[in-house]
């Protein structure tokens, strides 16, 4: 059921192991990250591998931050599909501590389409 929302809304989730550096995405988040649209686990620099050079220094910084005052962050940025094109995408994150150590970030995505503002 859940495959069947996200497909219908364009959104997908995903939750990053700090500890290891994999990341569990749903069918949803792995097409939007142009992989096959199924769940997988990939490892988080074949993710940024994606995210557009121009888009990478930001997000970057914004997921930094975020760690560091172990809050919530949203971002829009554009990531490679499997087409070859680059698609804004919005990203919602929450990061979550255990005794003070991050031990993983939860995130959900949603395509804002082809180009900023569709």
């Amino acid at each position: 059921m859940l495959e069947v929302a996200e497909e219908a809304a364009g959104f997908g989730m995903w939750e990053h192991d700090s500890s290891t550096g994999w990341v569990t995405l749903s069918a949803g988040a792995a097409h939007l990250s142009g992989l096959s649209a199924h769940v997988t686990r990939v490892r988080s620099e074949q993710l940024h591998a994606r995210i557009c050079p121009l888009d990478m220094p930001r997000a970057d910084e914004e997921y930094k931050a975020a760690i560091a005052k172990g809050d919530s962050y949203e971002l829009e940025l554009r990531v490679l599909g499997a087409d070859g094109v680059y698609r804004w995408r919005r990203n919602c994150g929450r990061v979550e501590r255990a005794g003070g150590t991050v031990v993983r970030a939860r995130r959900a995505a949603r395509c804002v389409g082809a180009h900023r503002g569709r």
